[in-house]
């Protein structure tokens, strides 16, 4: 062989020698390669997890899904992730953790949910692993809360983890929100807190006063006083009703609420809670009167009277005052009502126009019954008198009684009198006899404007006497139960 032509032979051995190694890389590189793209195409995908698959299934065997309360986030995984504090995973096959929302916790590992925070607790962010307690000042009062409540004026929460928020008692209150203590702001003097919840404290009205601080309560300015001005401290400023006027109610604000004296009273000093009467011989006009008036001649007034009243024909009235009258008259009513008129112990009087009937009672002494066979009216004026429920031929039981009424119906001023007698069969004295006595008296119509009537208690009596055995002795019983 030529040297030329061994020369091309090295040449090209050479050339080959040097470009195998070349060639058997490239063709394991390419082996490699196409591993690993097998291997790719049968890993398990997200979600699930476990060995290579022997397929390109993700279900075939050997790949397991996630359980709940685990995720996987990548294919061709080996393990489950479970899901962390602050997360959940509430399904199966899951890729991924759900944080807890606003208001909710995830307190452990694995959660399958999350878990609502309770009242008196809120979760203000997502993923939180634990609720956090209301603060002092602040309360949740609901559960799934995400946010705590301040303390509303006039309220307090005292604790942590509180579900409702507490009111100041009186005397504390508080016009600030997020308050921590009962113990707030209490009334300066002037003023008074009533009620709990309170935001501020009150102005003691007009007619009050309050003279300490811390009060709860006002304090009414006396009777017979009153003050316009609110907020004070004393009731030095109050003023006394006028003459003419009273009030027995504390606490006034005006003098215009209080009340005038009526006819028959009148008021002569300041600061008075009560009127006078008028004193007998004396009479007060009309309403709001600060004095009482005398008598002129020839006239009469009781006690409250609010007229002067002429004296009855025949009869002398010296100051005033008319015979067989006695001082006690006409009552003070919170409305107009009859008066009371004490007449003394001889004749029943009553205005005249008016009628008044008197109850008697007539018993059966004894164990012996008797009759009534007859009965009759005499005397000076019976006309004027009138019997009801007296009846002749009734019958009356030993020991019961029977009632009956007399009716004075005078026309005239003056006395009236008659004689009423009573027949039985009481075999020892059957004849009663009963003076019956009235007198009519004026009513000007002053007087009857205040007052209904006069009513009168008067005196009527029945006398039966007989002896017997030489002696004096009654026998049965008339009496009356008297008209007030």
């Amino acid at each position: 062989m030529s040297h030329i032509a061994l020369a091309r032979f090295s040449a090209v051995l050479t050339a080959s020698v040097a470009t195998t190694p070349v060639l058997l890389g490239s063709v394991a590189s390419a082996f490699v390669a196409a591993v690993a793209m097998s291997e790719e195409a049968f890993a398990c995908k997200a979600g699930y997890y476990g060995n290579t698959a022997t397929s390109g299934s993700a279900a075939s065997a050997g790949c397991t899904e996630a359980g709940v309360g685990y995720y996987v986030p990548t294919a061709g995984a080996l393990t489950e992730t479970a899901a962390g504090t602050g997360f959940y995973v509430p399904t199966a096959g899951a890729t991924k953790e759900t944080a807890a929302g606003v208001g909710n916790y995830v307190s452990t590992m694995a959660a399958t949910t999350e878990t609502q925070a309770t009242a008196g607790n809120y979760v203000g962010t997502t993923g939180a692993s634990a609720e956090t307690a209301a603060g002092v000042g602040y309360y949740v009062p609901t559960a799934g809360a995400s946010k705590e409540t301040a303390a509303g004026a006039g309220y307090y929460v005292s604790s942590t983890g509180a579900s409702s928020e507490s009111a100041l008692q009186p005397p504390y209150y508080s016009a600030s929100t997020g308050l921590t203590s009962s113990q707030a702001s209490v009334p300066t003097a002037g003023n008074y807190v009533p009620a709990a919840a309170a935001t501020k404290e009150t102005p003691a009205g007009a007619g009050y006063y309050v003279s300490t601080s811390g009060a709860t309560s006002e304090t009414p300015v006396q009777a017979g006083y009153y003050d316009t001005h609110a907020g004070q401290t004393a009731s030095t400023r109050a003023v006394a009703l006028p003459v003419g006027y009273y009030s027995a109610t504390a606490g006034l604000s005006a003098s215009s609420l209080a009340t005038p004296s009526p006819p028959g009273f009148y008021v002569g000093s300041t600061g008075m809670t009560a009127p006078t009467q008028a004193q007998p011989g004396y009479y007060a006009a009309g309403t709001g009167a600060t004095n009482q008036t005398r008598d002129l001649a020839g006239f009469y007034t009781p006690v409250g009277a609010p007229a002067q009243i002429p004296c009855p024909t025949g009869l002398t009235c010296t100051g005033g005052i008319l015979p067989g009258i006695t001082t006690t008259g006409y009552t003070l009513l919170s409305s107009p009502a009859p008066g009371t008129y004490s007449l003394g112990a001889a004749t029943l009087r009553i205005p005249l126009g008016s009628t008044t009937a008197t109850q008697f009672s007539l018993t059966a002494p004894g164990d012996t019954p008797y009759q009534i066979t007859g009965w009759g009216l005499g005397g000076a004026n019976p006309g004027l008198f009138t019997v009801d429920g007296l009846y002749v031929g009734e019958d009356i039981a030993a020991g019961q009684t029977i009632d009956f009424s007399v009716l004075f119906d005078p026309i005239a001023y003056g006395l009236s009198s008659a004689l009423l007698t009573i027949d039985t069969t009481d075999g020892g004295d059957p004849n009663y006899t009963i003076t019956l006595d009235g007198q009519a008296i004026p009513e000007p119509a002053s007087i009857a404007g205040l007052l209904s009537g006069l009513a009168g208690l008067g005196w009527v009596g029945w006398l039966k006497r007989r002896s017997r055995n030489g002696k004096d002795r009654s026998e049965g019983s008339l009496g009356r139960a008297g008209s007030g």
